[in-house]
């Protein structure tokens, strides 16, 4: 009989948008973004190694024809193989969930998030292992993986605060001098983005800072070491949120650190592996350079400059 396929290289899903607001699938802010129908690629996939896909194309079918009325979660511990609905996923935390919205992906790996219930969540419902409370606490390479996560995350929130507000600040420049702009998804006009979006500003600093910095208590560098890069981040991002001080303070350390790299293995600097370390710490220490030289943070550059003697 031959080998059962499933031909169709994709598929659309229907969506009813009133169901998905009854449900209370999507939050009000979200409405405007509701897709009128979802698009799955499928990439015509063998039935007899894909019959879990095809459960799964069922599942979102079926919620959907009923009402939107049970959530899809998806989580992921090693790659971002999602059956070709990556781009419908919003990442909450330590899961991804299925929404008639669509967010986005870089290559296989969705990149809308549900700020508010990823900002809860990471700061004021996750626990943390009891890693400030107990004495000797030791994190395994496994048991390190997700703490690790959450660092990363941690600041791509943060960092979307920032830009958001980047935006904004971008946004009333353009307008001021003239520019005609049409207004981001959301809002009515120009005049509306400016009036609502004004009030989103200090609140997006505060919870930018507050997420670093609960991540950077809840998660302390003693019990699991913070990659150098993601402080040189930490540090760009706490600059970007207003926070000098704070900034300041990591910046030293991702400074220090690349420095200590640089020195260990230059030992070795003929053999490969310590080539990589080498070049990871230089790029960071010119990544540095140049952001405080274009944000003309003169203090730190001094110190930079000496730190790098």
């Amino acid at each position: 009989q031959g080998e059962a396929v499933w031909r169709a290289g994709s598929f659309y899903v229907p969506v009813n948008k009133e169901a998905v607001k009854k449900a209370g699938f999507v939050a009000p802010e979200d409405y405007n973004l509701i897709v009128d129908s979802i698009l799955i690629r499928t990439g015509g996939r063998y039935l007899d190694k894909g019959k879990g896909d095809i459960v799964l194309y069922d599942l979102i079918t079926t919620n959907a024809e009923r009402g939107w009325k049970r959530p899809i979660y998806f989580t992921s511990v090693s790659g971002y193989d999602f059956s070709g609905l990556h781009e419908y996923l919003q990442m909450e935390g330590l899961v991804y969930r299925f929404v008639p919205i669509k967010g986005g992906a870089q290559g296989t790996q969705p990149i809308r998030m549900e700020k508010n219930k990823m900002f809860d969540n990471i700061v004021n419902k996750y626990r943390y292992y009891g890693m400030t409370e107990k004495k000797n606490f030791f994190l395994d390479e496994k048991a390190s993986y997700i703490p690790s996560a959450i660092t990363n995350w941690a600041y791509m929130l943060a960092s979307s605060y920032a830009d958001e507000n980047m935006m904004y600040d971008q946004f009333k420049t353009d307008v001021d001098s003239g520019k005609k702009m049409a207004p981001p998804p959301g809002y009515f006009s120009a005049e509306d983005y400016l009036s609502r979006g004004k009030g989103n500003l200090d609140e997006n600093r505060k919870k930018g800072i507050a997420i670093l910095d609960a991540v950077r208590k809840k998660i302390p560098e003693n019990i699991l070491h913070m990659r150098r890069e993601l402080k040189t981040e930490y540090a760009i991002t706490y600059y970007m949120l207003g926070d000098e001080q704070k900034g300041n303070e990591m910046m030293r350390i991702a400074i220090k650190e690349n420095m200590e790299f640089q020195k260990y293995f230059k030992r070795w600097e003929d053999r490969s592996w310590a080539q990589g370390e080498l070049q990871t710490s230089e790029r960071q220490l010119q990544r540095i350079e140049s952001f405080l030289t274009q944000k003309k943070l003169t203090g730190m550059m001094s110190e930079f400059k000496s730190l790098t003697r």
